[in-house]
């Protein structure tokens, strides 16, 4: 099959959108097929090629997170090119601006849409605004309603996304299909080898984090529970310094660049952290698996998303997470004291469990153990088969 993917969030710029988007084509590839890639252009340095295609983009507002950079998404040129590939079927990765692109030329062409959404689009601008979070919620679900019944076929990560899609009355089938990940990557690294190469004291237990330092992954939240854990481990007074007060044996990593990132050094600081959280700043993706290897637990606090790819990466890598259970991802992803613990958004509850993983090694090489057998269903070559059924299924229709 040829198939034609139209994302507004695509490589160089990392996001997990972008990251699933490039494991499907890699295996969807492996598979046989031909994948087009249309998305934005984000500096006149982006490859091109006669397989990636980019549309003209221009920078807002960088707290909007993935939505700083905007495609315009007309291009004559482009449009003489889609036309010419003799595409079997459009895969739509978001519900508006190359969204509508691509639901253009799937009408045109008389080919099959199909659309995954990756981000609950009606939760993500209501927390973003606030106050009138419920009514632009609501008008969001009907936007994205609107879009997806215009579609053949809907791919949403979880269970939990598709009951949440079914309040907008929305008519084609649709899929729970998570986004795969290479497990290869996150195997078969040694924990000891791992602290070495990024000098972390052998004694010491690392906690981890990694995402985008922005408002909805809750990052603030993360680091007040690390302050809690450390006051009843290891601190006497309410400034801890890192040095005298803290728990001498844990530290905290915290993978990722964004917006809040000065806020959040500031909280550190303000909290008597400084030392004993580490900001390792954006790190290229290939050595990402070093860093969850050479930690003990995983944290997660996001507001919304969906999946989470982190979570599927630390499963890999064989990582307990403690975890809240504001999002929809954690809410079908974790198993609940099998492979750590889902929790309310509670400081206190939160930094206990911490403590439970901490106090346990065997406790946390358990959870660990159960994590690499639950993550082999989200390993990409078996995800991107079954999103070939669907297709063929489509494209014979």
């Amino acid at each position: 099959m040829r198939i034609a993917f139209f994302t507004n969030n695509y490589l160089p710029r990392p996001s997990g959108v972008a990251h699933a988007i490039e494991n499907l084509r890699i295996e969807l590839e492996n598979l046989g097929h031909d994948v087009f890639i249309f998305a934005p252009r984000y500096s006149k340095t982006d490859k091109e090629n006669n397989k990636l295609f980019r549309y003209k983009s221009f920078r807002i507002h960088k707290k909007l997170g993935p939505l700083r950079s905007i495609p315009f998404p007309h291009s004559p040129k482009l449009k003489k090119q889609i036309k010419e590939l003799n595409l079997d079927i459009i895969h739509s990765h978001h519900p508006y601006l190359l969204g509508k692109t691509a639901q253009k030329y799937a009408r045109e062409l008389n080919i099959p849409l199909i659309l995954s959404l990756h981000t609950p689009y009606y939760q993500y601008l209501g927390h973003l605004i606030g106050n009138f979070g419920e009514a632009i919620d609501g008008l969001l679900l009907e936007i994205v309603s609107k879009y997806a019944n215009k579609c053949n076929a809907i791919i949403v990560p979880t269970n939990t996304v598709k009951e949440s899609l079914n309040k907008g009355n929305i008519i084609p089938p649709i899929y729970a299909l998570p986004s795969g990940i290479n497990l290869d990557m996150f195997k078969n690294i040694d924990k000891k080898n791992a602290k070495k190469k990024l000098n972390i004291d052998e004694s010491k237990i690392i906690l981890l984090t990694v995402g985008r330092l922005s408002y909805e992954k809750n990052i603030d939240f993360l680091i007040e529970a690390f302050y809690e854990t450390n006051k009843i481990l290891g601190g006497r007074d309410k400034n801890l310094d890192g040095r005298n007060n803290c728990h001498k044996n844990i530290k905290f990593i915290i993978v990722g660049g964004g917006s809040q990132r000065i806020k959040l050094q500031s909280i550190s600081k303000s909290l008597g952290l400084k030392n004993i959280i580490i900001f390792a700043g954006k790190i290229p993706y290939n050595e990402l698996p070093l860093y969850y290897n050479a930690s003990d637990i995983f944290l997660y606090s996001s507001l919304i998303d969906t999946q989470g790819l982190t979570l599927c990466e630390a499963m890999a890598s064989g990582l307990p997470i403690v975890s809240t259970d504001q999002a929809m991802g954690p809410q079908s992803l974790i198993k609940n004291d099998k492979i750590g613990y889902l929790v309310k958004p509670n400081i206190k509850v939160f930094s206990q469990r911490i403590i439970k993983l901490i106090n346990s090694k065997e406790k946390r090489e358990k959870f660990g153990e159960n994590a690499k057998i639950e993550a082999k269903k989200y390993d990409r070559k078996i995800l991107a088969k079954k999103l070939e059924k669907i297709y063929m299924t489509l494209v014979k229709k």
